[in-house]
């Protein structure tokens, strides 16, 4: 009988510890022109959020899933394509998701600004607008609401300046959302 107890015991502990155990999901999503949905940026978010969401307390979904889902959303609200979202519409979208925590990324579109350096050579400086919307799925509360724009300049493409512009708003996020 002591063993029966001791070893129900141990399972009892054992799940409550694998529970806590459990890390939050978490998912990213990327509004604006679709540009920025693809898996270059994909691969800046992969390679610099798990600075601010630890692997080990946070599942991130990154990438088409995510993508997919918020398209769903607006599927199922009887629309085609992705409308302007409300503050309603990402708190209704995170509670919906299946997601512990939504993190959104608003993107303007990105002043693009290109100039001759040398006879033939162009340099193109590009400044985006990002602002991030960190919600709380399951309380439908906003948790962290940030704004930066930055910017960024390549003598070789403007996507290089795009995505540098973007990856410095992430870095500028991993150092300034709170609440996580």
């Amino acid at each position: 009988m002591k063993k029966i107890s001791l070893l129900l015991f141990c399972l009892l502990l054992f799940g409550i510890v694998s529970i806590q155990a459990a890390p939050k999901s978490v998912g990213v999503v990327i509004i604006g022109t679709s540009d920025f949905r693809t898996p270059d940026y994909y691969n800046i978010l992969t390679d610099k959020l798990p600075k601010l969401f630890t692997p080990s307390n946070y599942s991130l979904s990154i990438g088409t899933e995510s993508q997919n889902r918020y398209q769903a959303y607006w599927n199922n609200k009887g629309l085609l394509t992705e409308q302007t979202a409300s503050k309603a519409d990402l708190l209704d979208f995170a509670n919906q998701s299946n997601y512990d925590n939504v993190l959104f990324l608003i993107l303007s579109q990105p002043i693009v600004d290109t100039h001759k350096v040398i006879l033939r050579r162009d340099s193109t400086r590009v400044s985006l607008d990002v602002r991030a919307i960190y919600i709380d799925a399951k309380q439908k509360t906003i948790v962290s609401n940030v704004m930066t724009t930055q910017e960024d300049d390549s003598k070789t493409s403007q996507l290089r300046a795009k995505s540098g512009a973007f990856g410095k708003a992430i870095d500028f996020f991993v150092t300034n959302i709170k609440g996580i």
